[in-house]
């Protein structure tokens, strides 16, 4: 006779997943913006509102990022290291 041991939550999934989704599109937006910017310094302007425009979705993915740790955090009971490390990324890209 064998007995069903019913499945536990063992931590955050869906805060989890959120955060790394939104810090892989962050990391995506920060590589692209140099090459964007390079476009533009070899004489191609339609690069400028490319890349401008990605440094407006980049700034607003952070932030995202930012409110996906807090919810982490303190939610998803996971670590706090995500929540500092976030506000520091928003800070330096000049939010």
């Amino acid at each position: 006779m064998t007995t069903a041991v019913p499945r536990t939550r063992r931590g955050p999934r869906a805060s989890l997943w959120t955060l790394r989704t939104l810090a892989g599109l962050g990391a995506l937006g920060v590589l692209v913006q140099p090459v964007l910017a390079g476009g533009y310094l070899a004489d191609e302007f339609d690069y400028l509102r490319l890349h401008e425009a990605t440094a407006h979705a980049l700034t607003l993915i952070v932030l995202l990022q930012v409110l996906a740790a807090a919810v982490y955090w303190l939610a998803g009971r996971g670590q706090v290291l995500p929540l500092p490390l976030s506000v520091l990324q928003w800070l330096l890209i000049g939010f």
